[in-house]
């Protein structure tokens, strides 16, 4: 038992570093916490659902979603997959 609780601790450790890794890119333009507006436009993004938040970075990656940042951000989330994607709403949002 003792084993799979470190296992796990050791796996969330992981995950949480490679979010953070993830998230490092966009710390430049959204703040640490994702409490800035970037470029003077965006959406504060740690004000943002889980939903949202996903449905725009999804939105970005296939061409359906934003304004004057749609083509910057679209080359920042072409590199995301779907799981990258799900946790840094995860790490983002509230």
């Amino acid at each position: 038992m003792r084993t799979g609780i470190a296992l796990a601790f050791v796996l969330q450790s992981i995950v949480f570093a490679n979010v953070d890794a993830l998230y490092k890119p966009c710390a430049g333009c959204h703040g640490v916490e994702g409490e800035k507006v970037a470029n003077g436009v965006s959406k504060i993004i740690n004000q943002m659902s889980k939903e949202e938040f996903i449905a725009s970075l999804e939105g970005y990656k296939n061409g359906t979603y934003g304004g004057n940042l749609k083509a910057l951000m679209r080359g920042q989330v072409m590199r995301l997959s779907k799981e990258d994607i799900e946790a840094l709403a995860t790490k983002i949002t509230h």
